[in-house]
Formats: structure tokens, sequence, C-alpha cells
């Protein structure tokens, strides 16, 4: 023990020991903090946070042992270590505190985890276990079939504090076993967000709440003429903590999509905006245009790729913007809105790339908006463009409670931002004239 209150007042400890005598009443308040045992082994952790298609969450903590040492795999189990999290909001307060499941415990040689065990299938990225390895990996519990523990707490970041008590010894590869172990965190480790930046503010433009990732070369130096892709967040998901830029990105966000695509294949590198709306107050698309032209102007983006996305209310704001501006986007998916172009704008954007995502369980007023589209503008395409009715497709795909949690589960996000709500959205594309469902 470290420090005893009673009643706020600090007691005396002796044999690291204090006994409240004569306990009849229930007026005794004692509070307790600890220190690390002077005789135990201190071992540092990270704390691990992985974005899947619904946000981001702890799927585990990880222990150093140092440099030379490394721990047997087959003397590890998940009853070996108990792990306690309290996360506070930006404020301090307490946003989720409990004792966290451990799914399963092995060894690795870097600090990250070997892919994700499963009940009915592992992750596609699982790997083996291997037999010994300095990093510990203590695996969480971190989805069930009733949901999951993400880090934010409504639409709101949080900071993650972690707490490890092992119950035996960690036996070493030709060494002494460690007998007696204390842990300290030393991080909090999202090898996606931790690649953004807070976006700065620009000289004569507004400012602009978003993250910003600038694809950067083996040297660490910003790649030039590469694709623009700017991710417009759905309502509330931007959170109302002030400095909380990061809140979008931490909720099903394409932007972290599209980053699992660049982890696994070179050509889809590319700069991105993740746009922020803290309490749902957006940036003028003036002011987004600012931002655009000023990554142009440094000649970081190639102006004939810029992209953009967004989600219900993103995707009303990503309308506006390219209905605004309709010589600046090469394409946009906008997702979960009907698609809001006039028979005026139709013309002016017949050649225009544009997916628009709608599902059979959105709100009645969506799905009636998609289906007055293709019923009032459809037609005007079709006149505008060179293909047939015929050519011209439209259906809903419905996906079961079941079957999207399974896959929300089971599939760390690694699609194309349009692809990436194929598990959740399934519905229309939009692409020049033409109308398919990407079943």
């Amino acid at each position: 023990m470290d420090t005893v209150t009673v009643n706020g007042a600090s007691v005396e400890i002796a044999n690291n020991t204090y006994t409240l005598k004569n306990v009849n009443t229930d007026d005794k308040v004692i509070h307790v903090t600890f220190k690390p045992d002077p005789a135990a082994t201190l071992l540092n952790f990270i704390v691990y946070n992985d974005n899947f298609a619904t946000g981001e969450f702890t799927t585990a903590v990880i222990i150093d042992l140092g440099a030379g040492n490394e721990a047997v795999g087959a003397d590890l189990s998940s009853n070996l270590f108990t792990v306690s999290a309290r996360n506070t909001l930006l404020n301090g307060n307490l946003a989720y505190q409990g004792t966290r499941t451990v799914n399963r415990v092995y060894v690795n040689d870097e600090p990250r985890p070997r892919g994700y065990k499963g009940v009915n299938q592992n992750s596609p990225d699982y790997q083996a276990e291997l037999t010994k390895g300095r990093y510990i990996v203590v695996e969480l519990e971190f989805w069930t079939l009733t949901g999951g523990q993400s880090t934010l707490e409504a639409s709101k970041s949080t900071v993650q504090n972690y707490n490890i008590v092992s119950s035996g010894d960690i036996k070493l590869d030709g060494k002494a076993a460690i007998v007696k172990s204390s842990f300290a965190q030393s991080g909090t480790v999202n090898e996606i967000i931790d690649k953004f930046e807070v976006g700065p503010k620009i000289d004569k433009a507004e400012a602009m709440q978003y993250g910003l990732y600038i694809h950067k070369d083996d040297n660490g130096v910003p790649v030039e003429g590469l694709p623009l892709y700017i991710y417009a967040h759905g309502s509330t998901r931007g959170g109302t903590q002030d400095g909380d830029t990061f809140a979008p990105i931490r909720s099903a966000n394409g932007a972290t999509a599209l980053m699992k695509k660049m982890e696994k294949n070179a050509k889809y590198a590319s700069h991105i905006i993740a746009l922020r709306a803290q309490n749902n107050v957006q940036a003028t698309p003036a002011t987004l245009k600012a931002y655009i032209d000023d990554l142009v102007s440094k000649g970081l983006v190639d102006p004939n790729r810029i992209y953009m996305a967004g989600f219900s209310m993103g995707s009303a704001y990503t309308n506006t913007f390219l209905t605004t501006y309709p010589d600046l986007l090469a394409a946009a998916a906008p997702m979960s809105f009907p698609p809001s172009i006039n028979a005026k704008q139709a013309e002016t954007l017949k050649n225009f790339a544009y997916w628009s995502f709608v599902n059979t369980t959105d709100s009645s007023t969506i799905k009636t908006g998609a289906e007055t589209y293709i019923a009032n503008i459809m037609p005007l395409l079709e006149t505008l463009g060179t293909r047939s009715s015929t050519e011209m497709k439209y259906s809903f795909g419905l996906m079961t409670n079941g079957q999207r949690r399974k896959h929300l589960l089971m599939e760390p996000i690694g699609f194309l931002p349009a692809m990436r709500w194929k598990l959740q959205f399934c519905g229309t594309i939009f692409q020049g004239t033409q109308i398919l469902c990407p079943m």
C-alpha cells in the first residue's frame, strides 16, 4: 500500500497493513492507493487499439519483457493475467470502469497482435502463435453477439487507463522466471489513427476541424501528386468535446477504411482529410475548398483525383459540396442519404462518377428519396447519356443483423471507401448513367 485515508484523514500503515477497528456504523469511507512492490520486476505495457467497421476498440494489452528476454508461449494461459480498465473523457470524467475478459495470451516478436481469435472463425489476418517472444500479447474480448466496448463514449473520445495483475510466474526461455512482477502502462497505440495529425489552420481561410493524413515515402518525405480522399461523418459522430479532432475516425469512418487498404497495397496511396463537425457544425463548402486548394497548390494533391464520401449528415454535405463545385471532384460516394441532385445539376454531372448507397433499414424518408430519384432523375440521365433503360438496374440489398454482426467482427476494414460500406449498407451504385447493386 502507498497511502490510506479514512474519511479523508491519513492514517498510519504498519507492515503494509491497516486495520479499521470497531466498525459498527456505515459512516466510514476508506480510500487506499497502491505502489509497485520494490522487489517486483517492473514491466512496461502498451494499450493496443484497432479499427473495425464499427469503430475503434481496445483489443489487447502488450507487455514488453525487455531486450534479451523471451517468454515461453506454451507456459502462458488466459488465467495468468487480470486486466482492468478505467477510461475517462478528455475532461477526466469517468466513462468506463471494469475488468476486461481475457480471450487468449501468446507471445510475439513485435508489439502488435497476430490477428484475432473468433468463436466460429478467426480474423483474416490471424497468424499461428510463436513458441517464444519478447512481447506477451494479452488479447481481450472486444466484441460479442450483443456488441462491444469501443473507445468512444457517446461519440466522445476516451483516455484508456489500464492495469495488469499477474497470478503466477512468467517463465523465460533460458533464464530464471519472473516470480514477482508489476506493470506500468507506457502508452496507447493505434497504428492507423497515430498516423493522422490535427489538421492545421491555413492562411486566408476560416478554421476547420479535421484530421489530416499526408502519405510519406520510406524516407519520411511527403509524396506529391497523390489522390485526395475526403470523408464527412454522420450526425453526432463529431462529438461535443473541445479538441477531440479524432472522435469521428474512432467510429465507423471511410478514412480508416482507406488507411487499412493502403497498409496492404501501395497502389491505394492517398492523402486524407477526415472532417470533424463538433456539435454537428460543419465547415462551409467554401472553407473546405480552400483547404483542398492549399494541398493542391503545394503539389501534394493531383487536382484530377479528388474524391469524397460521407454518411447520413455527411452524405448530405457531400452532395452539397459536389453540386457547389461540380468541376472539383472526380467521384463521390454518399451513403445513407437520398441522392439530392436536381434536373439542372444532373445535366452538369451526367459524366460524373457517383455512388449512392441506401439500405432497406434506412428511414422511410431516405428510401422514398432514393425511389423519387430513380423515378424523376434517372430518365433525365438516360436522355442525356447513351445507355438504354434496360441497362439501368436498381435494388436494395438486405443483410440480417446476424450476418452484419459476423462481418463487422471478423472483417477488419480492408476495402475501398465504397466497398467498405458494402458490408453495412449494400444498396445502390450509380456511376455515370448506370445503376447496379454491388451484391
